[in-house]
């Protein structure tokens, strides 16, 4: 809600996109495509906002997942606006949290442009709990002065 309430406050338009369902929720590079394609004449894209791991269902994007928003940014040029808040929230054996910016920093000699990341983080999730006084901050990746 936070989000699409800034791009109503702002009237900016909003491209939604979906996960796969499956086994796991994740997304692909057509789905992206897909959503992306749906837009075209009514915006021009300037970003991507994924939330990861996800709130409020607890999933957490796979890495393959990771690579595949980092090549659509790069593909298209968009900001990647990482929502990690969540990153310390992650109990399963079986998951294991990637970060976009050390994706974007791995792939960064095969990609045709840098890849401007901001990863959201916070300081009142996670190990101090959810209540309580909020606070937060972003760490900015690539992102021209």
């Amino acid at each position: 809600p936070l989000y699409s309430a800034t791009n109503s406050e702002y009237n900016a338009y909003q491209i939604n996109y979906s996960l796969l369902e499956g086994p796991v929720w994740n997304l692909t590079e057509e789905a992206l495509e897909t959503a992306i394609a749906s837009a075209a004449g009514k915006c021009h894209p300037r970003a991507i906002i994924v939330i990861n791991p996800g709130n409020p269902t607890g999933n957490v994007l796979s890495k393959g997942s990771v690579e595949a928003v980092v090549r659509f940014a790069a593909r298209h040029r968009l900001v990647i606006l990482a929502d990690e808040v969540y990153q310390f929230n992650v109990y399963s054996p079986n998951c294991r949290f990637v970060s976009f910016r050390s994706v974007v920093k791995e792939l960064e000699s095969t990609l045709p442009v840098k890849v401007p990341v901001v990863s959201f983080m916070s300081a009142s999730k996670g190990y101090t709990g959810e209540g309580g006084i909020r606070g937060g901050y972003g760490e900015l990746a690539n992102v021209r002065s």
